[in-house]
């Protein structure tokens, strides 16, 4: 619940700072439509991007729990550890994936937001996976 708590209020800063400044420079200089329309889209890459982070979080967690649980069951150091190295192979692949899928999405964003006019760059994350932490890739709007 507490990374769910986070990744919402990391995701509703970013969107403020998105819109407040989009509303503090349209006030300066008369802001184009396509200007405005890549900013949304950037948004909503963003919010694309943490959808996919907290889906990984949740199914990171579920197989925490089941790691800790099926080890408080079992005796054996054998099965301790096929049980041990079994988790850090699919946790490490859940990771890389979203990894992986995060990534493209930010290429696609930032090609799409170049286009537009949109000074942008990627701005790497921390994000906590069950026992892990790993760095993930939104976009930030620098200038337009």
């Amino acid at each position: 619940m507490m990374k769910k708590s986070m990744v919402a209020v990391l995701f509703s800063m970013i969107f403020a700072l998105i819109l407040g400044t989009t509303g503090a420079f349209a006030a300066e200089s008369a802001m184009s439509a396509d200007i405005e329309k890549a900013l949304e889209q950037v948004a909503k890459t963003n919010d694309e991007i943490y959808k996919e982070i907290e889906k990984a979080q949740e199914k990171s967690s579920k197989m925490y729990d089941k790691k800790v649980s099926d080890i408080e069951k079992e005796k054996d150091a054998e099965k301790i550890l096929r049980i041990e190295m079994k988790y850090e192979e699919e946790i490490t692949e859940l990771i890389a994936k979203l990894d992986k899928k995060t990534q493209k999405m930010t290429r696609k964003g930032i090609e799409k937001a170049k286009k537009a006019g949109l000074t942008v760059e990627v701005e790497w994350v921390s994000v906590q996976f069950a026992d892990r932490t790993a760095m993930i890739d939104p976009i930030k709007v620098m200038d337009w």
